[in-house]
């Protein structure tokens, strides 16, 4: 009897610590073929007056000011494996007298052109959207994609509470990535 209650307690012991250890992971190894798109809960009382962030710093091989405004998408979306859920960022970047104006992902792949072959649709509030040129990086890297017409979105991102990109992903086509735009300075030119 006591021999039984001894495997009884190790044997619950041993089904504890597998559920513990593989069975909290349900989010992670959810490998299904949907795709879906979530929006982020702000669940916050206080109210931010932007979601902008702002970095300055001297590149010091040849200091020049490099200038970034950053924001972080609304919604993340949930890609097949081996992807995930990829969140997405929109960097405007002023470098060397250079502005540029890009979209990151964290885990996916995006569809861009050459030389301005390749167009993405935007969306300021309820305007009509308009079409920009979705360029790849000069490194090649398929997680990040260059948008044209920069002065444009930045004359319009001053005066928007809102932006809807309609990017083009690997294995998924088009969806749409939102921004809460609301409070962007920008005083470079």
């Amino acid at each position: 009897m006591k021999r039984n209650l001894q495997h009884l307690i190790s044997a619950s012991a041993l089904a504890l610590f597998i559920f513990i250890a593989f069975g909290s992971d349900d989010e992670e190894n959810d490998s299904t073929s949907s795709t879906t798109i979530t929006n982020k809960d702000s669940g916050s009382k206080t109210e931010k007056t932007t979601n902008w962030k702002y970095t300055e710093d001297i590149d010091e091989m040849d200091n020049t000011k490099r200038t970034i405004a950053a924001l972080d998408s609304d919604n993340s979306i949930k890609f097949d494996f081996p992807y995930g859920n990829s969140n997405f960022t929109l960097i405007i970047r002023n470098w060397d007298g250079k502005t540029d104006i890009y979209l990151s992902c964290s885990k996916c792949q995006f569809i861009s052109g050459f030389s301005g072959n390749k167009t993405y649709r935007v969306k300021f509030d309820n305007e009509a959207p308009i079409n920009v040129s979705a360029n790849h990086s000069s490194s090649g890297s398929s997680d990040v994609v260059f948008l044209g017409s920069e002065s444009k979105i930045i004359s319009k991102l001053k005066n928007s509470e809102r932006l809807i990109i309609e990017a083009e992903f690997y294995d998924l086509g088009r969806e749409t990535i939102t921004f809460s735009t609301k409070g962007f300075k920008w005083d470079n030119k």
